[in-house]
């Protein structure tokens, strides 16, 4: 087995198969083929969304030309999490190697890095902007999560390499199911995985055992103190005052919700639903239960009697934790979803609580529940019992700022 501390050379990860990519790519076309009269509807509602905001043509050609002359790592995060990991592997990266990120949200980054926007899902837009672009190594976080970017390298003789990966169970055994995801697991030549449990998953697909090294997780770097600036402006936007008792749940499913308002009646609950378009299924749920409840959105300023605020718009949550005083992990009451990360909540040094379902985190949830500062509940009763005496946040002073993906991408022998 390697480790992080003993990288391979950079011209030793295994290319993908030309062979298998160009099966691949003929699947991926023609699935491509099918689908096409969606496509159309799938475009005029991305851009009523405002989801392409004049980049349209640009991502169609496959994204932004590179600024620099030479590239060395591409980094690609396929939503906001993903992002956020690939930003973090960046900015460790720094002036020792020269990378760009790309992905579907665009970010103003400084440094030697370019952020820029991806090139669509399609087999024409991947190519080109490879052809562009020709890193040394292309990167993703977590999952090879386009599938034409991994094929085209595979066919440009690229190194693929997968970060940050944490395969659940139910993931992993989803995907054994698919030839078309093993063949994809299969082009690419390294896996940087959070644990030995990780590493046997992909094993399971087919991956070969040397292409797999276990690295650890990524510790964000820790805030050392609230910003009293952010808790001034949230605590003012949310009509609350210094004396009261915040729990803030990010992104959360149904089954999170019913036993967080079974349990926080002591706290003020900001629900941030994983996607906003629950937010009308949560008001329904909490209309029936004659909760008082107020809208980020609304017009009208908070009541002291609406106990539940719901954070109902984009990009605020990371802001909001400044005014918690503890925080719940969303998705981790149905084992389907398997969490999400703690990652932000973390960063806040809050105390954490969840429920018992984080296959998707497993490393990162039990290093923090080792370090004390995680309760992991079954119910709502343990949940209210948690409330009432949190965990204590003087774990995380053992805990470690680093990024060991961006140290094994640094000690890759050129």
């Amino acid at each position: 087995m390697s480790s992080w501390s003993e990288p391979p050379h950079l011209a030793e990860i295994p290319l993908g198969s030309r062979g298998r990519a160009l099966a691949l790519m003929l699947m991926e076309c023609l699935l491509w083929l099918v689908l096409l009269p969606v496509h159309p509807h799938n475009a005029w509602v991305r851009a009523r969304e405002g989801r392409y905001r004049g980049v349209f043509w640009q991502r169609f050609w496959g994204g932004q030309s590179p600024t620099q002359t030479k590239v060395g790592w591409l980094l690609i995060g396929s939503g906001l999490g993903e992002t956020r990991t690939v930003t973090a592997i960046g900015e460790a990266l720094g002036t020792e190697a020269t990378w760009a990120t790309m992905s579907q949200i665009s970010e103003a980054m400084g440094g030697p890095g370019t952020a820029f926007r991806a090139p669509f899902k399609a087999p024409w837009s991947a190519w080109m902007c490879l052809a562009r672009w020709r890193p040394k190594a292309l990167v993703f976080a977590d999952i090879p999560a386009d599938p034409h970017l991994v094929i085209a390298a595979a066919w440009m003789r690229i190194p693929v390499v997968i970060v940050n990966v944490n395969l659940s169970d139910a993931r992993a055994n989803k995907l054994a199911r698919s030839k078309r995801a093993k063949w994809l697991y299969q082009l690419c030549g390294g896996f940087l995985t959070q644990t030995e449990s990780h590493r046997s998953r992909l094993i399971n697909l087919g991956v070969p055992q040397e292409r797999i090294h276990v690295v650890g997780v990524a510790i964000p770097e820790l805030s050392k103190d609230l910003d009293q600036e952010l808790g001034r402006k949230w605590r003012q936007i949310l009509g609350i005052t210094n004396e009261e008792r915040i729990l803030v749940a990010g992104s959360t499913y149904a089954e999170d919700e019913v036993a967080l308002l079974d349990a926080s009646s002591e706290h003020i609950l900001l629900l941030a639903p994983r996607r906003l378009d629950r937010v009308e299924e949560l008001e329904l749920t909490l209309k029936q239960r004659g909760t008082a409840y107020w809208r980020r959105s609304s017009a009208e300023p908070r009541t002291p009697d609406q106990k539940v605020i719901l954070l109902d718009t984009v990009g605020e949550l990371r802001e909001v934790y400044s005014v918690a005083s503890i925080a719940y992990i969303g998705g981790t009451m149905n084992p389907e979803i398997g969490g999400h990360t703690p990652l932000e909540a973390a960063t806040w040094k809050l105390p954490l609580i969840s429920g018992p379902n984080h296959g998707q985190q497993e490393a990162l949830m039990e290093l923090l529940k080792e370090s004390g500062v995680l309760a992991i509940c079954r119910d709502a009763e343990e949940l209210k019992r948690a409330l009432q005496n949190p965990p204590s946040t003087k774990g995380y002073e053992s805990l470690q700022a680093r990024e060991p993906n961006a140290e094994f991408l640094l000690n890759l022998k050129a």
